[in-house]
C-alpha cells in the first residue's frame, strides 16, 4: 500500500482524539503495516504516525497495548539506526502513550526494552523531539515499576546518560531529562544521595537555576532541588557550599514569568526556614547584602531581598543587624507592592522579641499600620501575621495599655476572631489575650466592641480536633478577666453559651486550665445567694462531677466540697451527680 492510497483510507475511517476511540479498521491497517517489515517510507511514518496519535485515547491504548507483536516491532523501529527519524520520533511517542495508566502494556515494555539499549539511544540520538519522547515513555514505564526495570537502568547506566542532557540546548530536553532523574531519586535512596552530591547538584546549580533559562528548565531545576533536598542532610551541604543559596536568590531577583515566580517563592519559604541555610546566609555574608539592597534597585530585588531578611529574622544570631534597619521595615509596611508589605510585616512581626525592639517599634508608629493591614489585607498571610506582631508588641506589661489605646486596634482584632482560617483566628485570640490581662481599660475597650459575644460565639462552634486550642485560648481569655466582678456579671448574661468556656476548662485533661475555670466558679458562688442557679443553668455541674473524679488531687477535695455546697442549697436545681465519671480524653495534638 502506497502513502497515496493509506491517506485515502484514512481518511474515510474515523481515527478519534483523546475523548474518542478510532475504528478497529484503522488501528487493525495500521498496526499489520508497521508490523509488515517491507513497509518503508512515507507509508511507515503516516502508519506509525497513526498508531502514535491513536495510543493517547484510553480504549484504543488497551487494544494496541495487547499486540505484543506491534509493541516489539515498535522498539525495534526506535532502536535502529537506520530508521528515519520521524518514525523514530512516532514510535517513541506511541511507547510513551501505550504504557501511560495501561498497567498490562506498562510491564510488557518494561520486560521487552533492554537497559542497554535505553542508554545507547539515550547518549546517541542528537534529535530533541526524539530524546524527549523516549524519556518520556521511560518516565511513564519507570513509575508504575516495582523495582526490576529501574534497577536495570540503574546498573546500566542511566544517571549518568541523562545527567548531560541537563545542559542540552533544548528546554524540553532539560526537562525531560530532569524528570526522570527526579523519578529515579524518589525511589532509589542511592541514587537520591549521589545525585544530591555529584554532577547533578552541580549541573543544577551552575546551569539551571540561571535567569536566562527557559521556563520549563527554572521550573525543572526547583522540582528536581525539592526531591534532591529532602531528608538529604548530605545534599543540603552539597547544595550550599556549591553556591546554591546565592544562585536562588540571584535567580529571584531576575524577571520571571508569573508561573516560576510562585515557584520558587513557595521553595524559597521552605529552604529558607532551615537553620543551615540561614547560617550560611550569615557566614556567606548575604544577609549583609541583602540589607543593602532592600531599599534600592529594581522591585524584583527588594521583594527577595525582604524574604530572605524576614526568615533570617526568625534566627536569634541576625537580630542585631537586622533591627539596625527597622524604620525601613516599618515604613515598607505602607509600600503600594503586596509583597514587599508581606515580607515587611514578617520582618516586623519576626524582631518585636525583646522589651527594647518592642519600645522602639512603638515609637516609630508601628501599631496603626499593622491594625490596617488586620482591616485591609485580603490575604490571610497579612492577618496572621500581623496580629501576631501585635501580640509580641504587647506582651511588656509597660506597651499593653498603649497598644491598646490605638485607633480600631479591638475592632481589627475582634474582626478577626470567626475567620475561617486557624492561623488568623489564633493570632487575633491570642493578641486580646495579651492586651486584656491586668489591663482593665484594655478589657472595657474590648467590651465595648462586642468582643465577648464573638469570643462565645467562637468557643460555641463546632470546629475540628486540631482548631480547639484556638477555644481554649479563649476561654482562658474570658477566665482571667471574670475574676473581676463586672466582667462576670457580663458573662453571666451570655447564660449558658457563655459559661461554656468556664465548662471547657473545666473539662480539660490540664490542672492549670482546671485550676483557672474553678476560680470563677468560686466567685460566681460567692457573687450572690443565686450563685448556685447560675451554676447549674449553665451546665457547670456535669463539669465539675468529672473534675471531683478525675483532676488534679488538691482540686478533687475542693470541688467535691464546692459540688456538696451546691447540693445543699435548697434553691439549686440539681440532681444528683455520678461521682465516678470518667474525664474525657485531652483534644489530640493539645499540648501546654
Amino acid at each position: 500500500m502506497d502513502i497515496s492510497e493509506l491517506e485515502a483510507r484514512l481518511a474515510s475511517l474515523t481515527l478519534g482524539n483523546d475523548e474518542e476511540a478510532a475504528d478497529g479498521e484503522a488501528l487493525e491497517m495500521c498496526s499489520d503495516l508497521v508490523r509488515n517489515q517491507e513497509t518503508n517510507g512515507d507509508t511507515l511514518a503516516k502508519a506509525a504516525e497513526t498508531l502514535a496519535t491513536c495510543a493517547r485515547n484510553k480504549d484504543n491504548r488497551e487494544v494496541l497495548g495487547a499486540n505484543d507483536e506491534l509493541v516489539v516491532r515498535m522498539l525495534a523501529l526506535l532502536h535502529e539506526d537506520s530508521t528515519d527519524m520521524k518514525v523514530r520520533l512516532s514510535c517513541a511517542c506511541f511507547l510513551g502513550n501505550v504504557v501511560f495508566q495501561n498497567e498490562s502494556a506498562r510491564e510488557f515494555v518494561a520486560d521487552q526494552w533492554a537497559p542497554a539499549q535505553i542508554i545507547a539511544l539515550i547518549s546517541n540520538v542528537r534529535d530533541a523531539e526524539v530524546l524527549v519522547n523516549v524519556g518520556t515513555a521511560i518516565d511513564n514505564v519507570t513509575k508504575g515499576d516495582k523495582g526490576m526495570f529501574q534497577r536495570g537502568l540503574l546498573a546500566s547506566g542511566i544517571v549518568d546518560a541523562l545527567t548531560p542532557l541537563l545542559k542540552h540546548k533544548s528546554a524540553a530536553v532539560v526537562a525531560m531529562a530532569a524528570s526522570n532523574l527526579g523519578t529515579i531519586a524518589s525511589a532509589h535512596a542511592p541514587s537520591l544521595r549521589s545525585m544530591g552530591t555529584g554532577e547533578v547538584m552541580k549541573t543544577i546549580i551552575k546551569n539551571m537555576l540561571k535567569p536566562s533559562s527557559d521556563e520549563r528548565v527554572c521550573s525543572s531545576a526547583i522540582e528536581l532541588l525539592s526531591t534532591l533536598l529532602n531528608n538529604n542532610p548530605s545534599a543540603l551541604e552539597s547544595f550550599i557550599t556549591g553556591g546554591g543559596i546565592d544562585a536562588l536568590i540571584l535567580l529571584g531577583q531576575e524577571t520571571l514569568s508569573d508561573r516560576n515566580r510562585d515557584q520558587l517563592n513557595t521553595y524559597l519559604s521552605g529552604i529558607l526556614a532551615l537553620p543551615e541555610v540561614q547560617g550560611a546566609i550569615i557566614a556567606k555574608g548575604i544577609l549583609k547584602e541583602q540589607l543593602r539592597i532592600c531599599s534600592s534597585g529594581s522591585l524584583a530585588t527588594q521583594q527577595i531581598a525582604l524574604k530572605v531578611i524576614g526568615y533570617c529574622a526568625t534566627n536569634s544570631e541576625c537580630l542585631p543587624q537586622i533591627f539596625a534597619k527597622y524604620k525601613i521595615f516599618v515604613k515598607k509596611l505602607a509600600d503600594e507592592d503586596a509583597k514587599i508589605r508581606l515580607h515587611s510585616t514578617m520582618i516586623v512581626s519576626n524582631i518585636a522579641r525583646t522589651d527594647e525592639y518592642c519600645r522602639r517599634l512603638l515609637q516609630e508608629g508601628v501599631v496603626p499600620k499593622l491594625v490596617e493591614l488586620c482591616r485591609n489585607e485580603v490575604d490571610v498571610q497579612f492577618k496572621h501575621l500581623a496580629a501576631g506582631c501585635i501580640r509580641n508588641l504587647a506582651i511588656p506589661p509597660a506597651n499593653k495599655e498603649r497598644v491598646g489605646s490605638v485607633k480600631d486596634i479591638f475592632g481589627a482584632l475582634i474582626e478577626m476572631v470567626p475567620h475561617e482560617n486557624p492561623f488568623v483566628a489564633n493570632s487575633a485570640v491570642m493578641a486580646i489575650k495579651v492586651l486584656c490581662t491586668n489591663i482593665p481599660a484594655n478589657t472595657e475597650r474590648f467590651l465595648a466592641n462586642n468582643g465577648l459575644s464573638v469570643l462565645v460565639d467562637k468557643i460555641n462552634a463546632d470546629l475540628p480536633d486540631e482548631q480547639k486550642r484556638i477555644q481554649y485560648e479563649a476561654s482562658r481569655m474570658i477566665a482571667s478577666n471574670a475574676l473581676e466582678s463586672c466582667f462576670r456579671a457580663k458573662l453571666v448574661q451570655c447564660g449558658e453559651p457563655g459559661l461554656a468556656s468556664i465548662r471547657l476548662l473545666l473539662s480539660s485533661p490540664f490542672a492549670i486550665l482546671q485550676q483557672e475555670g474553678f476560680q470563677v466558679v468560686q466567685r460566681l458562688l460567692e457573687d450572690s445567694e443565686h450563685g448556685c442557679n447560675v451554676l447549674v443553668s449553665g451546665g457547670i455541674v456535669p463539669a465539675l462531677v468529672l473534675m471531683s473524679a478525675s483532676g488534679d488531687a488538691t482540686l478533687r477535695v475542693e470541688t467535691l466540697n464546692l459540688l456538696k455546697s451546691i447540693a445543699r442549697d435548697p434553691g439549686a436545681r440539681i440532681c444528683t451527680p455520678v461521682l465516678n465519671a470518667h474525664a474525657p480524653p485531652p483534644p489530640p495534638g493539645f499540648f501546654f
